[in-house]
């Protein structure tokens, strides 16, 4: 690291030091070797300790200073420029002397040490104590978690004790230091006894497989760990289980898991299914959810987009655990929303995502300020040594690509497991199914509604006698309608402009996202099905904007012009997904794919069969990931309750507990 950016990140802080801060208030008893509260700009809180007056060896509670590497931040400069103003004709007297109060401390810049201020009191019998335990320097010797506790026990018998203070910081790094010893030795324990047979890693009601009891173990004893295996490999029953585990270990009682509003009910869903834990989701008007708060669960469920609104009310509860679900769907970690996620707090975190990080290091390095901001430090610090850029004639840096990357991996291999499809394939089922919940927006509620209370009113006719030709007709047109307005309101309403028609289908939108995280950049190929060509037609813009190559096959295709169609998908690198409704008849053969999205459900569950055949078939030599697109609380969610039952018949008992749908 070159001393001129060094000294750069040190003038940029000072110069914000001066400009961000707003209101500073001593609140310790010396007029300079105190506690400061210091208030930014953006009304945030921290405490400032200040220990010196000439070195960086003060002390800050916000997060720029747990990272930077730098050993200050603009909260400290802040304090010391006000300082200085303070007491200009004083300085350099105040420079000179000694503070009334030796304070033991966590400093954080290279690394993470524990010292004392300096220069040492003047108790011979004190200076005696503290000499055996730190350095010159005033740092802290030898492993923390054994020297630390000795010390304290030595200036515990002191009479008096009043001029050492051990601040609160310490206490808790012990703590964490402790804690993580004990994890290590609980694991060793662990696996010992499975080994032997008196514990077993079958937690849940069905049973996992090898790769994903690993996943498991990495998540329960890694404490703060990322599972990064690709979609469809079982991360939500991994982390239900390690969960569990946990519960049982190192009995844990609140459980905060932070998804897309699309998987909140599949999270509860499999929760319930696959273990007796108390599950909730957390929803409805902000008294209703603030009740909800006061009466956790095991499993609480919340939306990325909640965490936003919620935020006082989730800081005022204890979570043991926080699980971020597709975590890489915050790819913008300087919003509102991932800067409140981040601000989070547990002992313990999983974060999940399927997406590949090799490539996408801001994202790479943006979870890891929620793992934890010190293992891969300050930003600046961490784009010096792993991005090869030049700086240009304005100040900014031009991007030419990574560097040093075989560091970086082995940096974060404690914390990262990934596996690949291609890794535990002899381990896969041939098919893994999963649904989507998707909250439709209030325009596609209000339209939905209108349908939904004519239905009412047909069926209580239906009751009471025989429907008439012509209401059956209107009844089955309800029904059309209703799910037409499930997929996208454009469909209802054709005078919706295009420019408008993805914010009004969550659908659309839901789609875009899986189609980016698990097909652009890829090999796979997915195919895309919908009753409704129309809809099929809404779903090609998307594909133009993440430049992906497509096919449609409609019932207007001619059967002559098929083959060519079918030729494209299979052999063009660059076409990638297959646009269908139900046209084509049984036997059409797209094992070229192995993803099939259905945005719709057929009533029939032959037809939901044939639509997945066409990608799971024999000598498919790829486990076909099928997802649903369900919007949640309609007509499509009782469907879907229809389709699992007609499933679990079809599979039987033996096949249910081999493998989830939902995985």
């Amino acid at each position: 690291m070159s001393t001129e950016l060094f000294q750069e990140q040190i003038e940029r802080r000072r110069k914000r030091g001066g400009k961000d801060i707003v209101k500073i208030v001593n609140r310790g008893e010396d007029p300079v070797y105190s506690t400061f509260e210091v208030t930014s700009i953006s009304q945030q809180v921290y405490f400032v300790q200040i220990h010196s007056l000439t070195e960086r060896l003060n002390t800050c509670t916000c997060p720029d200073y747990l990272t930077n590497t730098i050993g200050t931040c603009k909260h400290i400069e802040g304090v010391l420029a006000n300082l200085k103003k303070k007491f200009k004709g004083q300085w350099k007297k105040l420079v000179s002397q000694v503070p009334a109060i030796t304070r033991i401390y966590l400093h954080h810049a290279d690394s993470t040490t524990i010292r004392m201020s300096l220069p040492m009191p003047g108790s011979r019998k004190i200076k005696t104590i503290l000499e055996r335990f730190f350095d010159a320097e005033g740092v802290l010797q030898g492993k923390v978690t054994r020297s630390l506790p000795a010390l304290m026990d030595e200036l515990h018998q002191l009479t008096p004790r009043k001029r050492i203070v051990v601040d609160q910081t310490v206490q808790d790094y012990l703590k964490n230091q402790r804690d993580i010893e004990a994890t290590e030795q609980q694991k060793r324990w662990f696996l010992n006894q499975v080994e032997k047979g008196n514990r077993s890693l079958s937690l849940l009601s069905t049973p996992l497989y090898k790769y994903q009891e690993d996943g498991v173990m990495h998540l329960t004893f890694g404490r703060r760990a990322l599972l990064a295996d690709d979609m469809g490999l079982g991360k939500t029953i991994q982390a239900i289980a390690a969960a569990g585990l946990l519960k049982q270990l190192r009995d844990i009682k609140h459980v905060l898991v932070v998804t897309p509003a699309s998987l909140k009910h599949q999270w509860e869903r499999e929760i319930h299914r696959f273990s007796s834990l108390s599950a909730q989701v957390i929803q409805g008007n902000p008294i209703q959810r603030r009740e909800l708060y006061r009466d956790l669960k095991f499993f609480n469920i919340v939306n990325y987009e909640l965490v936003r609104h919620d935020e006082k009310e989730i800081a005022q509860r204890e979570f043991d655990l926080v699980i971020l679900d597709e975590a890489q769907r915050i790819k913008n970690w300087r919003t509102k929303t991932a800067i409140i996620v981040k601000r989070l707090r547990s002992d313990y975190a999983f974060v999940l995502t399927g997406t590949p990080l090799e490539n996408r290091l801001d994202e790479l390095f943006s979870l890891f300020q929620f793992i934890d901001p010190t293992i891969l430090g300050s930003m600046w610090r961490f784009n010096e040594r792993y991005y090869d850029a030049v700086r240009r004639s304005s100040g900014s840096y031009k991007v030419l690509g990574y560097q040093n990357l075989d560091e970086l991996r082995h940096r974060i291999a404690p914390y990262v497991m990934r596996r690949l499809r291609k890794q535990v394939q002899l381990d896969l089922p041939e098919r893994i199914d999963s649904n989507f919940f998707v909250e439709m927006t209030e325009p596609q509620k209000r339209a939905y509604s209108e349908y939904e209370q004519k239905l009412a009113k047909l069926m209580a006719q239906a009751h009471r006698r025989p429907l008439t030709p012509e209401e059956q007709q209107i009844l089955l047109g309800c029904l059309v309608k209703m799910r037409l307005i499930c997929n996208a309101l454009a469909l209802h309403d054709p005078e919706i402009k295009s420019a408008d028609r993805l914010k009004t289908s969550p659908k659309l939108r839901e789609l875009q996202e899986i189609l980016a995280e698990e097909i652009v950049g890829t090999p796979r190929k997915a195919i895309i099905f919908s009753q409704w060509s129309r809809m099929l037609t809404l779903v090609e813009p998307i594909l133009k904007k993440l430049k992906l190559g497509s096919v449609k096959l409609t019932g207007d295709v001619p059967t002559a012009k098929r083959g060519a169609l079918i030729d494209r998908f299979f052999q063009h690198p660059d076409c990638s997904i297959f646009l269908s409704t139900d046209a084509g008849g049984v036997g059409l053969n797209l094992q070229a794919a192995s993803m099939v999205i259905n945005l719709d459900l057929p009533w029939n569950p032959a037809v939901l069969e044939q639509r997945i055949a066409r990608a799971h078939r024999h000598h498919q030599s790829e486990t076909v990931n099928v997802v649903n697109l369900i919007a949640k609380g309609t007509i499509e969610e009782r469907m879907l309750d229809t389709l699992e039952r007609s499933e679990e018949r079809r599979v039987g008992k033996e096949c249910r507990s081999r493998w989830s749908p939902y995985h």
